[in-house]
């Protein structure tokens, strides 16, 4: 028996499996948010403005301009609700693909906030949805939707048109393709003896892994979600999202860095949530470090959303170049960056979860 049909022979429990975590972290990632009081709203107030003073925006950090925020529509030609957006991703045209949770669907808007397109809805059949948990495009135009509560990835072109889907027997996480269709993941797993990234084609099939799980000091084990991009088939960064871990390998997978960003509010940030740290199981019972990574125009991004937008631009080897800021509202919750050039400006795209849904578009110059 070979390999292939020994992995049919048991994909059905292991998407059993694969299912139960998906359902427990998507979950801890969509709790509900119940309708606070005055004094709850106060005090969260008052908690966010401590940490504005305590963590200080770095001298010559340059404040982004609000381009527009794409939110709930209603006017006499156009009416959408956006409920409970959970990711995006941006294609070959700029347009910005939104997946609604609550609604098992996909929101398509151009750069300058019209809805083009909504494709998708829930259940198990072709182009159907149970628990997407990332959207990416490659360069010819086609949309990926990683699927693992239907155990799959499906396929659609730019339209929203199904194309095909391809199964997947673990649970991935944060998503991204090269420039030659690699795909690479987030493989999240308990067993500290696999790899930490996984690589599979466009057919689902293993091509390598790599990447020891992540440990804090006194090699204690920690919650090993990350974020990763790839540079040019040239090198893979790999970022803890609750640690100042950071890792760049080459291509095939040899570890050629590892460090911490050096930054003072990061380092304090992550240093607390190793002491927050539940040791047993590595969950973390502090603050999102990070929400987000990617690589553009030869730079990594790097974005932090408590207690203001932050987005580092950093060298390939992340020391920071310069930082981007702009104010929130105190009790806001964010996730994912995307970078693109449009009209002699960088625009700098991610997504509000709470206290509402909506794409939001910060610019600012473009800097060396």
């Amino acid at each position: 028996m070979n390999k292939y049909n020994i992995l049919y022979k048991y994909s059905s429990i292991l998407i059993v499996v694969g299912a139960i975590g998906v359902l427990l972290i998507f979950y801890f990632n969509n709790i509900p948010i119940k309708i606070k009081s005055d004094q709850e709203m106060r005090d969260e107030n008052r908690i966010h403005n401590m940490y504005l003073e305590k963590e200080n925006i770095d001298k010559g950090a340059i404040k982004l301009d609000l381009e527009i925020k794409i939110e709930n529509e209603n006017s006499n030609s156009t009416k959408y609700r956006l409920e409970q957006l959970y990711t995006i991703a941006i294609g070959r045209n700029n347009n910005i693909y939104a997946y609604d949770t609550k609604q098992c669907k996909i929101f398509v808007f151009n750069i300058n906030g019209m809805l083009l397109n909504t494709f998708g809805r829930q259940g198990k059949g072709p182009g159907e949805f149970s628990i997407p948990m990332d959207i990416f495009c490659d360069n010819i135009g086609n949309v990926y939707v990683n699927d693992p509560g239907n155990g799959r990835i499906d396929v659609f072109d730019e339209n929203g048109n199904y194309k095909k889907s391809f199964k997947i027997y673990k649970f991935y996480k944060n998503m991204t393709m090269d420039d030659s269709g690699m795909i690479y993941a987030n493989y999240i797993s308990n067993n500290y003896d696999e790899n930490l990234i996984e690589i599979i084609n466009d057919r689902g099939e293993l091509i390598r892994s790599f990447g020891k799980r992540l440990t804090s000091r006194d090699n204690i084990k920690i919650f090993n979600e990350v974020f990763i991009a790839t540079a040019n088939n040239k090198y893979i960064f790999v970022l803890s999202k609750y640690f100042n871990i950071f890792r760049k390998y080459s291509i095939d997978g040899k570890l050629l860095l590892e460090k911490k960003i050096n930054n003072d509010n990061i380092n304090n940030i992550s240093e607390k949530n190793i002491i927050d740290m539940v040791p047993k199981d590595g969950s973390v019972r502090g603050r999102e470090l990070f929400s987000g990574m990617c690589y553009y125009d030869g730079s990594i991004f790097i974005i932090k959303t408590y207690p203001r937008i932050e987005i580092f631009k950093c060298d390939e080897d992340a020391n920071i170049k310069n930082i981007h800021w702009h104010d929130i509202q105190y009790n806001y919750i964010g996730s994912n960056i995307i970078v693109t050039n449009i009209s002699g400006k960088r625009n700098y795209i991610t997504l509000q979860k709470y206290p509402d849904s909506s794409v939001i578009v910060y610019s600012s110059e473009i800097q060396k």
